[in-house]
């Protein structure tokens, strides 16, 4: 919201800024209590520390994405994107090593990169999509949902306890998203 503004793509609004603040809240309640346990060792932050730079990551493409989804089909953008994601990681992976020997899978392992790459590649095509329809604060802000959804998840599929304070989160982020989509 606030790459966008300054960028002049979005203008903010009182509805917009509480929804957005409310849905961090939220995010904030449902992770909180592993978020902040402390075990005395610094390397605890790194796991915070990357997811916030990946939500700066996001904003920023999300706002930057918008003139080519303007422009140029959906799927053409997402696959340049992807294709420059796989070149950096390849770098990466090529300075460990990963392309020393050929990756040896079984028949599972196989079906699970595959079912990983056609819903990673599925939700990112859905992603930009929804950012050449709607502003990048209106789309970017239902990524809250997902500590919500696997806290959901884990309870159900894991016997999970859900605390007071992810209840609290969830609805939170459920009235922070209704703010934010507010005309």
């Amino acid at each position: 919201m606030v790459v966008a503004a300054a960028l002049g793509q979005e203008r903010l609004t009182l509805a917009k800024l509480s929804g957005v603040l409310l849905t961090l809240a939220g995010v904030g309640l449902a992770l909180g209590e592993k978020a902040f346990q402390w075990d005395g060792a610094v390397r605890a932050w790194v796991g915070e520390l990357a997811v916030f730079l990946r939500a700066v990551s996001g904003a920023v493409c999300s706002v930057r994405y918008r003139p080519y989804l303007k422009r140029y089909p959906t799927l053409a953008v997402s696959a340049v994107a992807m294709l420059a994601s796989v070149g950096f990681l390849a770098v990466l992976a090529a300075g460990e090593g990963f392309f020393g020997s050929l990756p040896r899978f079984t028949a599972g392992g196989w079906l699970a990169v595959l079912y990983i790459g056609i819903g990673s590649g599925g939700g990112y095509y859905l992603w930009l999509w929804a950012l050449g329809h709607a502003t990048p604060t209106q789309v970017t802000v239902f990524l809250a949902l997902s500590p919500v959804t696997a806290t959901v998840l884990g309870a159900t599929l894991l016997g999970e306890r859900i605390s007071a304070p992810a209840l609290l989160g969830l609805a939170c982020v459920a009235l922070g998203l209704w703010l934010a989509h507010r005309r």
